[in-house]
């Protein structure tokens, strides 16, 4: 599947700073080997990832201050934004095993824009763990 045949009308207006626009990344890890981008659904991630760690947009309970409506007013101005970086758990004795290691405010804002897919990077041993919790769309 090809990226543009996954992409909504909402995720097409938003700036990633990936690809030609990677060098306006605050981190970029287009250029390490371990790494790969991946395209994921942020309720997937969210419902996924420890509720001690989550940022729900629905529940304020451990939002950070207002970073998830800054990150909205962000993309509402076109600004470019990283991707997130979301990782695989091995030892978690719990069943979430989704990790957000950068990106859980971003994650919320997207949903909470109605966005179904963003771009995020996962390390490539990760890959195939994640396969079996979520919904990864790989650009070919």
């Amino acid at each position: 599947m090809k990226f543009k045949d996954f992409l909504t009308e909402k995720t097409q207006e938003l700036r990633w700073a990936i690809g030609d626009h990677a060098n306006k990344a605050i981190r970029n890890y287009s250029h390490r080997d371990d790494f790969i981008i991946v395209w994921l659904k942020p309720s997937e991630v969210i419902k996924n990832t420890d509720p001690q760690m989550r940022v729900d947009p629905t529940d304020p309970a451990n939002h950070i201050g207002n970073r998830m409506h800054r990150a909205i007013n962000h993309f509402n101005e076109d600004g470019f934004m990283d991707p997130p970086i979301i990782g695989f758990d091995r030892y978690t004795t719990t069943e979430f095993k989704v990790t957000v290691d950068d990106g859980r405010h971003r994650i919320a804002a997207l949903k909470k824009m109605g966005v179904n897919r963003f771009p995020a990077y996962i390390m490539k041993d990760d890959l195939e763990p994640l396969k079996k919790i979520l919904d990864i769309k790989l650009e070919k």
